[in-house]
């Protein structure tokens, strides 16, 4: 039944547009954030260039900001890098923002800015639920929602993360 769902689904004109807008409807807009979660969810294909390089046909999404919609941390929030420092996901972003706003690349959405970054850190794979190391391309900053929750695990230790947080 849900194989011939998804059949029907693709041979839609407008499927791109129907997953996109199915990811997170609560959330108005962010088209462009909305179809990399959707790239980063089907994949690709491995392929090993002519010099030996791998590219792995996965793609990874790091949505981080100062605690937005759509954002899942705050600006406390300790990530592990890829080389074991760890370093508040606020400090990464600020230092993504400058940068960008020093080579004029830095970009604008209604509700904030972006910036290109290159950083390993490791992160929840959600399939696995093992941690991998994965590569973050662009780093947001948008607007604070009006309340964040304050998760506290059995262990002791606490997040805060928006509402919209995909438990």
């Amino acid at each position: 039944e849900d194989e011939q769902k998804i059949k029907e689904l693709a041979k839609r004109k407008d499927v791109v547009d129907v997953i996109v807008d199915s990811i997170a409807p609560a959330i108005y807009g962010m088209k462009k954030e909305k179809l990399g979660i959707a790239l980063a969810l089907f994949g690709g294909t491995t392929r090993q260039l002519p010099d030996g390089t791998r590219l792995r046909g996965e793609s990874h999404v790091l949505l981080v900001g100062d605690p937005g919609v759509a954002k899942c941390v705050d600006y406390h929030t300790q990530v592990v890098l890829g080389d074991g420092k760890i370093k508040k996901i606020g400090e990464i972003v600020e230092e993504a923002i400058k940068n960008a706003e020093e080579k004029g690349k830095l970009g604008r959405v209604n509700d904030g800015v972006y910036a290109s970054i290159n950083l390993e850190l490791y992160a929840l794979n959600s399939k696995t639920l093992k941690v991998e190391k994965v590569k973050a391309d662009v780093a947001w900053k948008r607007n604070a929602p009006e309340r964040m929750f304050k998760i506290k695990t059995a262990t002791g230790r606490e997040i805060k993360v928006t509402p919209t947080h995909p438990f």
